[in-house]
């Protein structure tokens, strides 16, 4: 892997380079590629006491590891086309773990977005590929965003996995936009394959001078429907005010239910009857202070979480499981099953009610970029997080980073489930 990922960095840099420099004089597409490197080493608090993970047998998180990242960057134009890769590459060693793993390196190489987007007349394009789809001024999660709960803006390192779309775009006039895409299948590295269904959705987008907003309708082949809305407003050069919303009908989570084969629980997705309805909603403001930093509020609450009694049934699913799977008896691969259901329940957010707030200072003496972010969940399965990131550019195109988190709560809770803490230290080399 390492060997061809040399060569695919060697490559593309000679060629972009030869390409860009006679594009303009031959009329050849235009060929950009730029690149990360990154190296760095992660520590993980595993909670050896998790229901959800008996002994770390199931998830089998290292306690340590290291990683090497290599991200290329590829762009070629050619009016009215342009295409784009972003190759990835990733090399991880388990420096330890409780138990050991049967291997302890491991690696990948893939696609983590890639499209051609093509320009039809004036006003509309046509794009087919591999996409990060994202709106809004959300930091903890995108309600509006049947594609991408995440909005992956909390962590400066971690990237999103694009999905498999289409789309097609008409640009109305200068402030307003609409598009239709169709997610037609499920990425190799979907996290919730099990559970993936085509979606279709049509969304207005409309920016003016203060305030933008937008609209989406969405509809999964399964049946389940969702409207959301978003909207941003930029009271003045300090204050901030957005909000991020959807009314679904329908639900796609998993669901713990009385009965199995040889256990008492099992899971199952018990709710997309579409006469059943749920919501979810979050407003946020956030304020800048004259010194630079930047206080963001976000305050989540709904319905596609689990209530008190489903959050019960969840936890009474996962111990009776815990039990059967430690056990190592003929029960436990159904109970594996059910943990697995647990892990992984397909749920926007566990917690009704959720409070997010940050403080971040980006670009402090052009070299730094930091934030303190602290989540509390309230209701059945509270508990809290304390987190932070750093960046800090070493030269021009070396930077250090730090990323860690500390879960308060116990074993039941939201965030302590599988992890008590966790720390990685690394530097990025840009190319």
């Amino acid at each position: 892997m390492t060997t061809l990922l040399q060569r695919a960095v060697l490559s593309g840099c000679i060629l972009g380079a030869a390409v860009h420099a006679s594009a303009a004089e031959e009329g050849l597409p235009e060929l950009t590629a730029r690149g990360q490197a990154l190296l760095f080493g992660t520590h993980l608090g595993v909670e050896q006491g998790s229901f959800l993970n008996p002994g770390n047998r199931l998830a089998g998180i290292p306690d340590a590891e290291g990683s090497a990242e290599l991200r290329l960057d590829l762009m070629a134009r050619w009016q009215p086309c342009r295409a784009q890769a972003r190759l990835r590459g990733r090399a991880d060693r388990v420096l330890d773990a409780t138990p050991p793993p049967d291997e302890r390196d491991s690696g990948d190489a893939f696609l983590n977005a890639g499209s051609l987007r093509c320009r039809i007349g004036q006003r509309t394009t046509v794009l087919v590929g591999r996409e990060v789809e994202q709106w809004g001024s959300a930091f903890f999660l995108s309600p509006s965003n049947p594609f991408f709960f995440d909005t992956g803006r909390t962590d400066p390192v971690r990237e999103l996995y694009g999905k498999d779309i289409w789309q097609l775009s008409a640009y109305l006039d200068p402030t307003t936009t609409l598009s239709l895409t169709r997610n037609y299948r499920a990425g190799p590295r979907e996290p919730e394959r099990t559970g993936f269904s085509e979606t279709t959705a049509l969304r207005l987008d409309w920016t003016g001078q203060a305030a933008s907003g937008g609209l989406v309708f969405a509809r999964r082949d399964d049946g389940i429907e969702r409207l959301g809305a978003y909207g941003t407003w930029t009271y003045s050069s300090a204050w901030l005010f957005y909000t991020d919303l959807a009314l679904a009908r329908g639900h796609a989570g998993w669901f713990a239910r009385p009965g199995g084969e040889a256990l008492s629980w099992h899971f199952e997705r018990s709710k997309r009857d579409r006469d059943q309805a749920f919501y979810s909603v979050l407003m946020g403001a956030g304020y800048t202070f004259e010194s630079g930093w930047t206080a963001t509020a976000e305050w989540l609450t709904g319905n596609e979480g689990y209530d008190s009694g489903e959050r019960s049934a969840y936890d009474a699913a996962v111990e009776e499981a815990s039990r059967a799977f430690a056990a190592g008896g003929a029960d436990s691969g159904e109970a594996a099953g059910v943990l697995v259901a647990g892990l992984s329940p397909g749920l926007p957010y566990l917690a009704r009610n959720t409070l997010f707030l940050q403080l971040a200072r980006n670009e402090w003496n052009d070299k730094a970029d930091v934030a303190l972010r602290w989540t509390q969940a309230f209701g059945s399965g509270s508990g809290a997080s304390l987190s932070f990131s750093a960046t800090y550019y070493l030269t021009g195109h070396l930077q250090a980073f730090a990323i860690g988190s500390r879960n308060v709560g116990g074993v039941r809770t939201d965030f302590g489930r599988l992890v008590r803490d966790s720390l990685s230290l690394g530097f990025r080399y840009y190319f």
